[in-house]
């Protein structure tokens, strides 16, 4: 009976199927087409999502490769070697030479346009000074670029610039800093790519280089050979230490000396002062003067009676002129009562005169 309960619902069933027009033994032609523009239309979403990622994937792999080459193109610029390349090469005569050791120098806020930058092996990387200079998509060199046209094998360029920047008071100025700015333009000639849409503006170069270049070395001091000490302090007040001997000046920076004072050029300077101190038990100070208010403290301290020490202190000047400058010491204890030592509050001379004895010193560095 079960049996036939179940063949009676199964009849029932099929009797409603038909009922509906559907083939017992299959789809019709109409369920069919359906079928077909279901999967067409599934079809057709799934080939626009593999080419949408397909772009997508196109697109980050090029700016990948365009952030590599602004990130060598800078790196190279900054690098002290590579940059001494890119000076000295004679494709970039028009836009780099005012930088050569050779020349006068640069004018302060002059902008140069365009040259071509070199690594460290002294090989050519991008090229600048030429208006078809440019770099492919892969982040390649090439020398195709069209402005106009644009060309797809050839797409990208940076305009580079730099400009001087001297210090105050200083113009022409030697190895300035160098202010360097690059502008990348994107020119490919299928404008309907989408995947050629590039933010350029995410990779603008915008930086001054590293270092200062300039190093150049000076020193004045006072130095005797004849066993005398230099003189007694200005008890309650300042002494004027003397400085009038020229030791060295690398890069010309001392316009001129006296029996106390140095003239300083118009820069930035590093300078360490060094003076001798006999006798000052209730205190002393050193002090550089450059008139008008310039006064830098460079060092204090004490010494016992009858005794002597050297005194040091490191300074940083920046001279929008040029500066005369004098070192001095106040010195608020008495002479001492013994008769050698009357004159020796600023130095007691040292027993071997043959090699002379220094009592005052200013060594400085110039660094831009």
């Amino acid at each position: 009976m079960a049996g036939v309960s179940y063949m009676r619902k199964k009849s029932s069933f099929f009797q409603k199927i038909g009922a509906l027009g559907i083939n017992q033994k299959g789809l019709s032609l109409v369920e069919m087409m359906v079928v077909v523009t279901i999967m067409s239309l599934v079809g057709v979403g799934v080939s626009s999502l593999l080419t949408n990622m397909i772009s997508i994937q196109k697109k980050v792999e090029k700016k990948d490769s365009i952030l590599q080459f602004k990130n060598a193109l800078e790196a190279n610029i900054k690098d002290n070697t590579s940059w001494a390349f890119s000076v000295y090469h004679a494709t970039n005569a028009a836009t780099l030479n005012c930088l050569r050791d050779d020349v006068g120098g640069c004018v302060d806020l002059t902008t140069f346009n365009n040259f071509n930058v070199f690594n460290r092996a002294g090989a050519i990387i991008f090229q600048g000074a030429s208006a078809t200079g440019g770099f492919t998509y892969a982040g390649i060199s090439c020398n195709t670029f069209d402005a106009a046209a644009g060309n797809d094998a050839c797409p990208l360029r940076y305009n580079l610039s730099w400009t001087v920047r001297c210090p105050g008071g200083v113009n022409p100025c030697n190895k300035p800093i160098v202010h360097v700015q690059g502008l990348l333009v994107n020119n490919p000639q299928n404008k309907s790519d989408t995947s050629n849409n590039i933010d350029v503006g995410a990779y603008t170069l915008d930086f001054n280089r590293g270092d200062l270049m300039r190093y150049e070395p000076l020193e004045v001091r006072h130095i005797q050979y004849d066993g005398s000490a230099p003189g007694a302090c200005n008890v309650g007040g300042l002494a004027t230490r003397a400085l009038g001997n020229l030791n060295y000046d690398v890069g010309g920076n001392i316009s001129g000396t006296t029996a106390t004072t140095f003239t300083l050029i118009a820069g930035t300077y590093f300078c360490t002062v060094t003076a001798q101190v006999y006798h000052q038990p209730t205190g002393f100070k050193i002090q550089l003067n450059g008139g008008g208010g310039n006064i830098h403290q460079i060092a204090n301290g004490f010494t016992a009676p009858y005794t002597s020490q050297t005194v040091s202190g490191t300074i940083g000047l920046q001279l929008n002129a040029d500066t005369a400058f004098t070192v001095e010491q106040y010195c608020p204890a008495g002479t001492p009562t013994d008769a050698p030592a009357a004159n020796f509050q600023l130095g007691i001379p040292a027993p071997d005169y043959a090699i002379g004895n220094t009592f005052t010193r200013v060594s400085c560095v110039r660094s831009l």
